[in-house]
């Protein structure tokens, strides 16, 4: 997301839950680095200490836990966005 920097990951959307939990960024070459952040009710950013490489991230908490997702389809607008499609991944079927 644009404004996201190595120390601060910008939200589409205002969170709703407090707590402590862990960013995990996955790095371009498919490693995974993570560190521990705490979150408040309403924030629209979370702050990573200590900084991590700008890329794809994921943020879990004991309350809130990581999916897993099958892509279907991307596609790209005419504004450089991306449109990802994807179903819920089901690790009973091949």
């Amino acid at each position: 997301m644009a404004g996201t920097t190595e120390s601060t990951r910008l939200l589409d959307a205002p969170i709703g839950m407090a707590g402590a939990g862990v960013v995990v960024v996955i790095m371009s070459d498919g490693s995974y680095v993570s560190a521990n952040v705490t979150v408040s009710v309403g924030a629209t950013q979370i702050n990573v200490s200590p900084p991590l490489a700008s890329a794809s991230w994921v943020l879990s908490t004991a309350t809130l836990g990581t999916q897993k997702f099958r892509v279907v389809s991307i596609s790209e607008g005419d504004d450089g966005t991306y449109a990802i499609s994807a179903v819920a991944y089901d690790t009973d079927k091949p």
